[in-house]
């Protein structure tokens, strides 16, 4: 009489599990698991409030430099880990450069 071989009566060593997922790369690009969101990048969310809270002080200077960094590791992450965040660090750009305007007007009416 045959036997049916169940999963149960197999045995596969974990090592050989792990080389197996780990050789091929996850579907959706992310290695969180299916349907999993990519991350948010921390450096856009901080130039979207320097800019915001200093909109006209020293802070929105800081907050160009910040949301451009923000910017190319957005654009630059691998397919493996991708990055959300791009349009808050945008803003955060435009925010820097409004408040940075303004300072610098500010700066020129009262010097002249």
């Amino acid at each position: 009489m045959s036997r049916l071989i169940t999963l149960a009566d197999r045995v596969i060593p974990a090592q050989a599990i792990s080389e197996h997922l780990e050789a091929r790369p996850h579907p959706l690009g992310n290695p969180d698991g299916p349907g999993a969101r990519p991350r948010w990048n921390r450096l856009a969310w901080v130039s979207l409030v320097l800019g915001a809270v200093t909109l006209w002080g020293l802070g929105s200077l800081a907050a160009i430099p910040t949301g451009l960094v923000a910017l190319h590791q957005i654009t630059s992450a691998s397919d493996r880990e991708p990055q959300r965040g791009k349009v808050v660090a945008i803003l955060g750009v435009i925010l820097g450069a409004i408040g940075t305007a303004t300072l610098s007007l500010m700066v020129l009416q009262l010097t002249s």
